[in-house]
């Protein structure tokens, strides 16, 4: 039983990072297995890259995103995301002081909330 305990985050974890590599890979069909998640990565970078560093890129980014937030439907989801992902990163970060909340499953207990 102990060596179960031992081995079981391993395993795990070593299962859901083959599960991540696998999904990711299968996105690119047609290429040796492994390559798939390299060019993943590398399209992600380069789309990063365009955003941030060239005038162009920023500027088209922000007229797709301006386009996804009037069309019906799409704008709801969008919207949403959006907001939540600025909420934890970039300028207008929401949640950077950690709070005390109080809880009715143990009034006297009030844990820390980051």
């Amino acid at each position: 039983m102990q060596g179960l305990l031992l081995l079981s985050p391993l395993a795990i974890t070593a299962l859901l990072i083959y599960t991540v590599f696998d999904k990711i890979d299968s996105l690119v069909p047609f290429v040796p297995r492994g390559l798939g998640f390299f060019i993943i990565v590398a399209f992600v970078t380069a789309i990063g890259y365009l955003g941030t560093k060239l005038f162009l890129g920023r500027w088209l980014f922000d007229a797709f995103g301006h386009l996804l937030e009037r069309t019906p439907g799409i704008k709801f989801i969008y919207s949403s995301v959006k907001d939540m992902v600025s909420s934890f990163v970039g300028d207008n970060k929401k949640f950077n002081k950690p709070v005390w909340v109080l809880t009715n499953e143990t009034p006297e207990i009030w844990p820390l909330v980051l």
